[in-house]
């Protein structure tokens, strides 16, 4: 219950429901060997900024966090902020490599579709790719 609460604590107030459940799936992804309690809570401090923003109105619920793996989003960002290599495979990873090119996170009035943002971050990271090796 003490891993679910403080788990909890990353996500927006609205979204911190039904903790006995979270802490019943808490138990079963650690006995399972999926995920130790410290990944979780340390998957969940480096995504904070991202489930707060827009006051919370786009992040899940501890328990759908938690049942959708949303712990592994957090796999691309290393501990310290940098950008891994394998940064394409989740969202935090190209919303960091986003914010690294200047383009700063994500942003739905912005840009309509996640995939239209991801195309710009590539776009960007080519064209600085190419401008450094050329």
């Amino acid at each position: 219950m003490a891993i679910a609460t403080a788990l909890s604590s990353h996500f927006p107030e609205h979204r911190r429901t039904r903790i006995a459940e979270v802490a019943e799936l808490v138990a079963s992804l650690e006995s399972s060997g999926q995920a130790t309690g410290q990944q979780l809570l340390q998957a969940a401090a480096q995504q904070a900024g991202q489930l707060g923003r827009d006051g919370g109105k786009h992040a899940p619920n501890v328990l759908t966090w938690l049942r959708r793996q949303g712990w592994l989003d957090s796999a691309a960002l290393p501990v310290g902020g940098g950008v891994a290599a394998d940064w394409r495979d989740t969202r935090s990873g190209v919303e960091a490599m986003g914010e690294r090119m200047g383009l700063g996170p994500w942003d739905s009035e912005r840009w309509r579709l996640f995939a239209d943002y991801e195309r710009e971050v590539v776009a960007l990271v080519q064209a600085h790719t190419q401008g450094v090796t050329a």
